[in-house]
């Protein structure tokens, strides 16, 4: 079993196509492509957090019907375009819903501010900014570190967790105890 992030899927937001200039002729290959994208990493005993904005100008049906397709145990950390009430969320089929959450020693948020919130040498897992470099080690302005799991910034897929935590070690001094 593999652990998971991801953020910003955006289903069945029209707009999003061309804010981020996704690669998508419409809105319903954008989510069976994100959805395919996903279930061929995530397998069905993996865990998932989704950091924020699952979707965007949708139906709780659409939505429903998008969530009940991917693969894993599902988590979701509210982004600011995460409209349903967390019960809603529930029965959609996710296993927990949270504004944010701490993962081992590593902190899950939408928004990249509550970074200066955070303690000093800690992670944050974002979204939100899209089309943000995920991290880079030799311009890191902020203490914690930041790195954006958005699928803009992935190929439209997740990413292990454990592959992002090796990636800023090796590329970096963090305190993570």
């Amino acid at each position: 079993m593999t652990d998971f992030v991801s953020s910003d899927l955006h289903f069945g937001h029209p707009n999003i196509l061309k804010y981020c200039n996704r690669p998508f002729d419409t809105v319903n290959k954008m989510n069976n492509s994100l959805i395919n994208n996903w279930n061929q990493i995530v397998g069905k005993e993996d865990t998932a957090y989704i950091i924020g904005d699952l979707s965007h100008c949708a139906t709780y049906n659409q939505v429903a019907s998008c969530v009940s397709r991917l693969n894993g145990n599902l988590h979701l950390i509210l982004g600011n375009h995460d409209t349903f009430t967390p019960w809603q969320y529930i029965e959609m089929g996710f296993s927990s819903v949270h504004t944010s959450f701490k993962y081992r020693d590593v902190y899950m948020a939408h928004d990249p501010a509550v970074h200066t919130a955070l303690p000093k040498g800690s992670i944050l897992l974002c979204g939100h900014v899209h089309n943000w470099q995920p991290f880079n080690p030799n311009n890191r302005s902020t203490d914690p570190i930041i790195y954006n799991v958005g699928v803009d910034c992935h190929d439209f897929k997740p990413v292990k967790i454990d592959d992002i935590l090796k990636y800023i070690i090796d590329n970096t001094n963090p305190v993570v105890g």
